[in-house]
């Protein structure tokens, strides 16, 4: 039995070193030396195992059941080396259903997900036939939520993957000529669009001329719609990180139909308060219906562009920050003034 525990161990060991993995996946985060053995062992046998190898292990959290073929059966805690007599076997005592495991091309954002969700301080990897590759371990786990997170708000601020992945004393190191490129590009793009909001704003000179309390309510429209936007925005990220099959169809208008709704409140709380408050019924029904519509409108799109991104294979979180905001701003300046210069 213990000659096709280092068979087995071995075995795993080539595949993991013959296969390379797309990067950021579970497969090139994993470790092979782990504890492994078959459910007719002993507590026992377990214990030997442990102490025979405890030098070639890298981890020693869970033992992991295989069979003769090195499927994946079961998995039981350390601990339960010291709970259990000795003469009980694997079989007996081992957690074999509903059992945690992703395949090697899984996104590590997936795996640090399931480990914190499932309480669990290390996520198996197998293979399509259900072959056990290895582990992703507690201290890779952490330092994955912790590159993500970071990662993640960077992108979303319009900051390039290489500067994102750098600590602070390699800031300092970093090339100023570098650091400017990898911040401008968003920044030039989002220049522009102010620029063109500009231009937007100039077609309705004549009505705000006419209106110009329109002009005071521009801050609170185009905040509202970002802000909306971004809410939703940061739902379907993380849901989109940490879930990899989401039926968007359904996912996308259970959303809108919850923003809209958010969309209505807020309308009606601003119709309220400038019918009172500037005591004219038209201004306020523009602003409440402008206020409708800016921010259903931000909504799809901050569910649309990271989906779509998603599809290209580019890291959704990636430019959809700042690329989403100046749609928003652009699409809530013209619908503001569009329906104002219908309506008054």
């Amino acid at each position: 039995m213990e000659n096709k525990i280092k068979n087995i161990t071995s075995k795993v060991t080539n595949i993991v070193e013959k296969r390379q993995w797309p990067k950021a996946t579970a497969g090139r985060k994993m470790i092979s030396q782990i504890p492994l053995i078959m459910p007719e062992q002993t507590i026992g046998e377990a214990q030997a195992i442990l102490f025979e190898k405890q030098k070639e292990i890298e981890t020693i959290n869970y033992f992991y059941v295989i069979d003769a073929n090195n499927k994946f059966i079961g998995v039981f805690s350390i601990k339960e080396l010291f709970c259990q007599p000795n003469e009980k076997k694997v079989k007996e005592f081992m957690i074999k259903t509903d059992l945690v495991k992703v395949g090697p091309e899984t996104d590590q954002e997936r795996v640090a997900y399931l480990a914190l969700h499932r309480n669990l301080k290390s996520i198996p990897v197998v293979d399509e036939d259900n072959i056990l590759l290895g582990i992703v371990p507690s201290d890779y786990i952490l330092n994955i939520l912790e590159k993500e997170i970071s990662e993640d708000l960077l992108y979303l601020a319009g900051v390039y993957e290489p500067i994102s992945r750098l600590e602070w004393k390699d800031q300092l190191a970093l090339p100023f000529s570098i650091a400017i490129k990898h911040r401008l590009p968003w920044l030039l793009i989002g220049l522009i669009g102010g620029l063109l909001v500009a231009r937007i704003i100039g077609f309705f000179e004549a009505s705000l001329q006419q209106n110009l309390v329109l002009a005071m309510f521009i801050p609170v429209i185009v905040y509202m719609s970002n802000a909306t936007g971004s809410q939703t925005q940061a739902i379907f990220l993380r849901d989109l990180a940490t879930h990899t099959k989401i039926p968007f169809r359904k996912y996308f208008f259970k959303q809108l139909l919850t923003c809209f709704f958010l969309a209505l409140s807020c309308s009606l709380l601003l119709f309220l308060i400038v019918a009172i408050g500037w005591t004219t019924f038209h201004l306020a029904f523009v602003l409440g219906l402008s206020m409708l519509i800016t921010i259903v409108s931000a909504s799809f799109f901050a569910l649309i562009i990271p989906y779509s991104l998603s599809k290209f294979k580019v890291d959704p979180a990636f430019g959809s920050g700042p690329f989403t905001t100046i749609i928003q701003d652009i699409l809530s300046i013209i619908i503001y003034f569009g329906i104002a210069n219908w309506l008054l």
